[in-house]
């Protein structure tokens, strides 16, 4: 049976332009939606950060909430709030990002704040704020890393999986060390660095007016100058294919085995059969190792395939398997790791690439009915591909991805010489 293909119907129309100072901006009205979603997208990840000085992209985000010349410190948040809209940020290893949903009457509000903190923030820095941003940093790594049951989990992986040197070897939230080591002049220096308009895409979806969103975002931003020429990012160091990494933890949580990839990058057709690859095998309760290892066999809990797009030399790839009852990790490891070779050996049956098609088109559509999804998705391929437009042929790409090379992916996950193996054993 074909599966209806919803996704082709769907057009991602925006309208852009290039700032002077070289911010891109764009702009995507869109009637169905009641509020304005804002997403401004700076170039700067933790891939950016130097030995010793980790962790400072994401306490950067934070330092962004602390005041900027027009607006006292918490004061951003508090007008986003009283104006009826809701405001975040994240950062990843390849980008931070900053984002509101607002009634459509305060983007211009919005843009103003974007806007300041951007031309000045290093003006509104003291030791005092990042004192306190930082103890709130470091209180975050422990509550969702340090205390948790698998806390470490992907740090560990990453170390691994990339080795020193190569951009993607640590994570966001940084060390400790390197925190408490961050000086006032560390992080106005990294600001100065990389937090300039020509490494920034700001993207407005919602109901909102193409040429009066761009006549704001010129009135607020245009005047903004393109700061110091940010550095080259180290060449990463060549990955190699080698032996199996494998390491073991004690805990007192329940036993579960991770398994890390490394995956093709971000906007190549090879991870677009990765990505499909990871639905087939683990994306619901349908998926071929849930079927195998979960409802057949009853040797797993759980079995889960998670896909970190990276914009670099490769992406990341996460399986988790928690084991049932009393099966031991390993014995769950062995069969997930059979269960890989022989759907590497027989290829993928067509019910199955169906199934998954339909699960990731679901999911893509479910994040473009929201305004901050759509926004997000747009400024995430205009900075993979230079073309916002492009994040209107996800699905399309997945659709022509041919069954063969959605073996060729499985068969590269069941290759133990590229991957890292986590397991965690009761104390």
């Amino acid at each position: 049976m074909t599966m209806p293909d919803t996704a082709s119907r769907v057009r991602l129309d925006c309208a852009t332009r290039r700032l002077a100072n070289g911010m891109l901006v764009i702009v995507c009205p869109d009637p169905a939606q009641s509020v304005a979603a804002v997403h401004l997208r700076y170039l700067v990840g933790s891939k950016h950060e130097r030995p010793g000085r980790t962790g400072l992209a994401h306490l950067f985000e934070h330092l962004m909430f602390t005041g900027s010349p027009g607006a006292a410190d918490g004061e951003h948040a508090r007008l986003i709030q009283q104006a009826g809209g809701f405001a975040n940020a994240a950062t990843s290893m390849d980008s931070t990002s900053y984002f509101e949903t607002v009634p459509s009457g305060a983007l211009e509000l919005v843009l103003w704040l974007e806007a300041d903190r951007l031309a000045g923030l290093p003006d509104a820095l003291d030791q005092r704020i990042l004192d306190v941003q930082r103890d709130v940093v470091k209180n975050e790594r422990r509550q969702t890393m340090d205390t948790v049951p698998y806390g470490t989990a992907l740090e560990l992986l990453v170390a691994a999986l990339f080795p020193a040197g190569h951009p993607y070897h640590h994570l966001p939230i940084g060390s400790m060390a390197d925190l408490d080591s961050a000086s006032l002049d560390d992080a106005r220096a990294f600001f100065e660095t990389f937090y300039s308009p020509d490494r920034a895409v700001l993207t407005v979806v919602g109901q909102v007016e193409a040429e009066t969103t761009f006549a704001w975002a010129e009135r607020y931003f245009g005047g903004i100058s393109r700061r110091g020429q940010a550095p080259l990012l180290v060449t990463a160091p060549r990955i190699p294919d080698g032996d199996e990494i494998r390491m073991t933890m004690t805990s007192d949580a329940p036993p579960k085995v991770f398994l890390a990839h490394r995956l093709p990058p971000a906007g190549t057709t090879a991870l677009d059969a990765a990505v499909l690859a990871a639905a087939v095998l683990a994306r619901g309760t349908a998926g071929v190792l849930s079927r195998g290892l979960v409802r057949g066999r009853a040797l797993a809990a759980e079995t889960t395939f998670d896909v970190v797009p990276l914009a670099g030399d490769a992406s990341l790839g996460v399986v988790r398997l928690t084991p049932r009852g009393g099966t031991g990790p390993s014995v769950l490891e062995r069969a997930c790791q059979a269960e890989l070779e022989t759907l590497a050996e027989t290829g993928v049956c067509q019910r199955d690439l169906d199934r998954a098609i339909a699960q990731l088109e679901a999911g893509w559509l479910s994040r473009l009915d929201l305004g901050r999804g759509k926004a997000e998705e747009l400024s995430w391929h205009a900075m993979l591909t230079g073309s916002p437009e492009s994040a209107s042929e996800v699905m399309a790409r997945i659709r022509a991805v041919p069954a063969r090379e959605v073996a060729d992916a499985i068969s590269a996950l069941a290759d133990r010489s590229r991957r890292v193996v986590l397991t965690y054993q009761p104390a």
